[in-house]
């Protein structure tokens, strides 16, 4: 137990902040999943394009994720991420708005856009601010970005019925910018880094030279486990119970 308890405290609190970061600007994206599919009627957005909104984001990101690489190696990690505050923000408000069709496609192509320097980015504060526990760091990250993931599925939808679409939609963008402040918190934490970490290569968790799995099972896996989880019953979900309900 005290083992696990220093290991712990091993991880960097940068991580910790960069997580809370995560979750705060997942909210929006999360609960788009659950309502678009719903009041799709109610929003002007015929049934067939409801895939083609929810997936855009995931297309977008072919194309910024190189671009994301190539930024932070010339940035530090603070403004990428802030600017992708920004933009996850103005994407939850662009839900509430309700343009239409169009503006959907170009909220969720922002949303894509700085979903993947939040991505990079976390990875990046992990390998240099925590790399005796790499494993361990990654561990949390997870966990603690997926709690925006589980509020939303939580209070999201009561939000909704209580305050209306729109007014819950612009409720959870201003939560999503609470992570701004964050982000200045992040900036002093990384300045606070030991330059000694960058010579702690060897020190870090190794992994074993003997592959069980190929590199191309794992991608395919991975491909596979998001189209199922994250694409069919996460969109599709919300639909099928109002249809049950109704019936």
């Amino acid at each position: 137990m005290g083992q696990n308890v220093s290991r712990v405290r091993q991880v960097n609190r940068a991580v910790f902040t960069i997580s809370g970061i995560m979750a705060l600007a997942l909210i929006g994206d999360s609960l788009l999943y659950s309502v678009l599919p719903i009041y799709a009627d109610e929003l002007g957005i015929p049934l067939v394009m409801v895939g083609a909104i929810l997936s855009m984001n995931r297309w977008i990101r072919l194309i910024s994720n190189p671009y994301a690489a190539k930024t932070y190696g010339q940035q530090t990690v603070f403004k990428p991420v802030f600017f992708s505050i920004l933009g996850a923000t103005a994407s939850t408000a662009l839900y509430a708005l309700a343009l239409g069709v169009v503006s959907f496609l170009l909220a969720r192509g922002l949303w894509g856009f700085s979903y993947s320097f939040f991505r990079l980015g976390t990875h990046l504060v992990v390998l240099q601010t925590s790399r005796p526990v790499l494993g361990l760091a990654m561990g949390v990250t997870q966990a603690v970005s997926r709690l925006g993931s589980a509020f939303t599925v939580i209070t999201g939808g009561v939000l909704i019925d209580l305050l209306g679409y729109q007014n819950g939609m612009l409720l959870l963008a201003s939560l999503t910018a609470l992570a701004l402040p964050l982000a200045f918190l992040l900036r002093s934490q990384m300045k606070t880094v030991s330059v000694d970490q960058e010579g702690e290569d060897g020190q870090g968790e190794n992994v074993s030279g003997n592959r069980t799995l190929s590199t191309l099972f794992c991608l395919v896996a991975a491909l596979v486990t998001h189209v199922v989880g994250d694409g069919l019953v996460a969109s599709s979900l919300s639909l099928l119970l109002r249809e049950r309900i109704m019936c």
